[in-house]
């Protein structure tokens, strides 16, 4: 018994030191080097930083020298926008003249055409002839010259047909108007008349 226990003693320490060395050796083996990836960390972080902060500050110098350049390109452009935009001077275009309308006097028809019966209505001898010369100065044509069934006209009474044009019958009255107080008779001759224009000549004479 004695010497058992004696040889349990004896191994005892002898396990304790190989588990020892053991660990010693194991926290050998295991111990880190920390130092070198403490200094490679800062080095990637720096870079990635430092490559940020450009890509940023190049961004923001871009956009300032970009806006810079539109603002002043603008301004110099104001002119021409406006030129462009403002509304171009009216064209005056010259308005045809107005056609002058034609007056009777102006108006090419052929007076002769139409048929004048002068009649002496006045009592003064002569006086239809000198109406017949009259109208005849104006371009008319008198084809009959005669005496009235009364001699007490005071007015030149002038009758026509309902199909003459209005301008030929103003021109007969304005030529007779030139000597004669002229009434222009209402109730028109018949159509199938022989004259267009039957022309009694008053005594009242135009002052």
């Amino acid at each position: 018994m004695p010497d058992k226990q004696k040889r349990k003693k004896r191994i005892r320490p002898v396990i304790e030191e190989l588990v020892t060395s053991n660990k010693n050796e194991e926290a050998s083996i295991k111990e880190p080097t920390p130092e070198p990836l403490q200094q490679q960390y800062p080095e990637k972080t720096n870079l990635k930083l430092i490559f940020f902060l450009t890509v940023i500050t190049a961004l923001i110098v871009g956009f300032v020298s970009g806006g810079v350049y539109v603002y002043f390109s603008g301004i110099s452009a104001v002119p021409d926008s406006e030129k462009s935009t403002s509304t171009p001077p009216p064209t005056i275009i010259p308005e045809p003249s107005a056609t002058p309308k034609q007056t009777p006097e102006s108006e090419e028809i052929d007076l002769s055409q139409y048929k004048i019966s002068v009649l002496n209505g006045s009592g003064k001898i002569g006086e239809a002839s000198n109406a017949g010369s009259l109208l005849e100065e104006n371009g008319f044509k008198v084809e009959d010259i005669g005496n009235a069934s009364r001699y007490d006209f005071e007015d030149t009474v002038l009758q026509t047909k309902k199909q003459i044009p209005q301008s030929v019958v103003v021109l007969l009255e304005k030529a007779l108007s030139s000597i004669y107080v002229v009434e222009i008779d209402s109730e028109n001759l018949p159509e199938s008349g022989e004259f267009d224009f039957v022309i009694t000549v008053g005594s009242k004479l135009a002052q």
